[in-house]
């Protein structure tokens, strides 16, 4: 036998990695377990979303439905179910905060100034049907006046009461008229112009 055969033939075989194998199988199982869960998360969530939706939708005097802050995966099936049916669909708040969800039928939109409210964090305000017009078109208006959730900022009377007139004062800048004639002659005047101007010459030359 040579050299080299015999080297090779007292060389140990190499290790069998079964604790890396058993590592790697250990770690694909939970992979796929966890996908599974989700799965089935995700199919329940959808379920319970489209049974709100359905009853929501059979609901003649709910024009609105509105979601607890959900995650974006929620938020994206419940945009899915909303398409489907038909309805309008938008989220406020702040991501990973407190995003939630509205759900609008078609027949009764929001309004610009309930969405602008929504967008920038601000309570919807309450409101109720006043009157109904011949297309249907519903006008709402609120049920509490604003000014008595910020009564203590504002006050009771409003500015137009509040403010106080106020009266330009007649003698503010009067002056008589006996004080602005000059009595003195034209002579008179002119000499004491030149005494005026000499004691300031005289003043100068001290200096």
């Amino acid at each position: 036998m040579d050299l080299l055969g015999s080297i090779l033939n007292s060389m140990e075989a190499p290790p069998d990695d079964k604790e890396g194998k058993k590592a790697r199988m250990k770690e694909r199982r939970a992979a796929e377990k966890f996908q599974e869960q989700t799965r089935r998360e995700k199919a329940k969530f959808r379920s319970e979303i489209e049974k709100k939706v359905a009853n929501f939708m059979k609901d003649q005097g709910e024009k609105r439905l509105k979601f607890e802050p959900m995650d974006k995966l929620q938020r994206s099936i419940v945009h899915d179910v909303a398409e489907i049916a038909g309805l309008i669909s938008h989220s406020f708040g702040t991501e990973e905060v407190d995003k939630y969800m509205i759900l609008y039928k078609k027949e009764a939109p929001p309004t610009e100034e309930e969405l602008h409210k929504l967008k920038y964090g601000e309570d919807l305000v309450k409101t109720r049907v006043t009157e109904q017009s011949n297309d249907n078109t519903q006008v709402v208006t609120p049920v509490h006046d604003y000014r008595d959730k910020y009564r203590h900022l504002i006050g009771s009377s409003s500015g137009q009461e509040a403010a106080v007139i106020t009266q330009p004062n007649k003698s503010f800048g009067y002056v008589p008229s006996a004080n602005k004639r000059d009595t003195r002659s034209i002579e008179e005047t002119l000499n004491d112009l030149r005494t005026k101007k000499a004691k300031l010459s005289d003043h100068d030359d001290v200096k």
